[in-house]
């Protein structure tokens, strides 16, 4: 089911399909593999496109957005830890673990490549989920971010309104 929902995603998302964006996927999973060899690189995913629905936004609804200049890579170790990184556009590496994350795999099917990743923020209520079907000619994660408002800096009446989102990446 995972595969039929990400096939027909990245047939509706043309953006994910570019293939110097295949490319470029494919030589940053080399670096990662290299720089961080003591962990099994799961997969390494590009630009996500989807929509996101903005509390203080209510009457617009559901809009479009989307994270053009980011990575997403998934990491496991040997001891069954996971992480995911995000590379933003410049190209600075974040880790979900170090910004004090718990990150779960919560489904696994690996005769076909597909997991469930949960992403747990407690210190901001955060929650991303991460559905990787990697197992077909088309490789994607299909993720989705939910958070509360939170607080920017240090001012308590300067807040970023809650959120719900969601995206897909094609990954290689």
């Amino acid at each position: 089911m995972l595969r039929f929902i990400a096939t027909a995603l990245a047939l509706s998302i043309p953006s994910i399909a570019a293939a110097d964006e295949f490319s470029e996927l494919t030589d940053l999973r080399s670096q990662i593999e290299r720089d961080f060899s003591d962990w099994k690189v799961v997969a390494v995913c590009g630009a996500s496109s989807g929509k996101s629905y903005f509390m203080q936004e209510l009457q617009k609804g559901w809009q479009d957005d989307q994270v053009s200049s980011g990575n997403l890579i998934f990491l496991r170790d040997a001891d069954g830890n996971h992480d995911v990184l995000f590379i933003d556009a410049t190209q600075d590496a974040r880790s979900s673990i170090l910004e004090g994350a718990k990150v779960f795999e919560i489904f696994s099917r690996p005769e076909s490549e597909e997991y469930i990743w949960l992403a747990a923020y407690a210190s901001t209520g955060t929650t991303e989920t991460y559905s990787l079907s990697l197992g077909g000619p088309i490789k994607l994660v299909m993720w989705s971010q939910g958070r509360p408002s939170v607080q920017v800096g240090d001012d308590p009446n300067r807040k970023i309104g809650a959120k719900m989102a969601a995206f897909v990446a094609r990954c290689v």
